[in-house]
């Protein structure tokens, strides 16, 4: 049969940590167990994910090809390649700062989709040779000669589950976070931090019941449009909490609060960085300008098929809880890159109002689509129709 196996090597190793691994993928990741080498680097019978660690990069054995963009290799080099021996087919593409610098596809010995150029080890080599040979130079250690005692760390691709996610209309349920929240909501919290929003709530429900009861039945109407309303928008505070991601922020300004909280828009995959600044309300232990303080939100669907989402509404965690516990593990979460990025786009956009900011948009996937705006599914541009369509 040969060797038949497919996966992606980073000449990078994220300090030996899977968590950091995963937010590069953006990918869904559930931990299941340790493994080792040979088991990790052959056949899956299932939606597995096995990383592996050296001193020199990451080395990631997929269940089945992972299309990277190349706007994930900012600081890196990432190849991603597929071998089999069993059809003949082997496939190679290596991004660099940003940049697709190979992409080759071999067939039974026909060579296709050849761009670039030719890599060193690619000269008087098979690509399946060569795919081995660039993987030695990024990992460090040869595919053929691994050490036996060499363990990784073998995940598995979520799936959506009623203990995942609660499913809230007008929200795209269909994804699950890098870094779920799965907290409770605390009502009374999110009440004494949004009391003006649910009283005004409240007051408008009451006062069409009231309507509906003592004046004329047609009332029912607005009624029930209250009643709807009141229910989204719990429903939706519910599901923050339950499966929303969780962010660092930053406060950027006190009386008016405002938080600036930076995330990849990507729905699979790519790189498109946003920084959103929410004007919000803060307890008095986090009303502090320059204080990293932990975020939790929910993305809306565009209705356009872009590959990133349209909006994002996070809210300081301190929303829905009082239990420090929970806020400490949350920020626990965060790495030092995270706030070192988010500082860096604060300075890129250089700007304090409320609103969604694209960041590095001529570096990240922004740049396929300059004039599509974020922040607004009202406001999105419908992409331009092609001659023909």
């Amino acid at each position: 049969m040969g060797y038949n196996f497919t996966g992606i090597t980073i000449d990078k190793n994220f300090e030996k940590d899977p968590s950091k691994v995963i937010k590069f993928l953006g990918l869904p990741l559930l931990f299941e167990q340790e493994i080792d080498f040979e088991s990790g680097s052959g056949y899956k019978d299932g939606e597995y994910f096995d990383i592996f660690f050296s001193d020199k990069g990451t080395s990631i054995y997929t269940y089945e090809p992972i299309e990277m963009e190349p706007e994930q290799s900012q600081d890196c080099s990432v190849l991603s390649y597929v071998v089999s021996e069993t059809s003949m087919v082997f496939f190679m593409t290596l991004d660099k700062n940003g940049k697709r610098i190979r992409e080759v596809i071999e067939h039974e010995g026909e060579i296709s989709d050849n761009i670039g150029e030719p890599l060193e080890v690619e000269k008087n080599h098979h690509l399946m040779d060569s795919i081995i040979k660039q993987k030695e130079i990024m990992f460090g250690y040869n595919f053929y000669q691994m050490p036996a005692e060499f363990i990784g760390y073998r995940y598995k691709l979520a799936k959506v589950t009623k203990e995942d996610i609660y499913r809230a209309p007008f929200y795209d349920s269909n994804s699950l976070a890098s870094n779920p929240g799965r907290m409770s909501l605390n009502v009374l919290q999110w009440i004494n931090m949004n009391f003006g929003t649910v009283f005004k709530m409240t007051v408008f429900l009451l006062a069409a019941a009231l309507l509906m009861l003592k004046i004329h039945w047609l009332f029912v109407i607005i009624f029930l449009g209250s009643l709807l309303y009141n229910v989204w928008y719990w429903f939706g505070v519910y599901n923050k909490f339950k499966a929303g991601d969780v962010n660092p922020g930053k406060v950027i300004s006190i009386n008016p609060d405002r938080v600036a909280v930076a995330t990849n828009m990507s729905k699979f995959g790519g790189y498109y960085p946003i920084i959103r600044i929410i004007n919000t309300k803060l307890p008095k232990f986090e009303k502090e300008v320059g204080m990293f303080i932990p975020t939790v939100a929910l993305y809306n669907d565009n209705p356009h098929d872009y590959p990133f989402w349209a909006e994002f509404h996070p809210v300081p965690i301190s929303h829905g809880t009082t239990d420090k516990g929970i806020l400490k593990a949350r920020f626990e979460t965060f790495t030092k890159d995270d706030f070192n990025k988010l500082n860096k786009y604060l300075s890129e956009i250089n700007a304090v109002d409320e609103g969604t900011y694209r960041v590095e948009k001529e570096t990240s996937g922004w740049k396929n689509y300059p004039d599509v705006e974020v922040g607004s599914i009202s406001n999105m541009k419908a992409p331009e129709k092609k001659s023909g369509d």
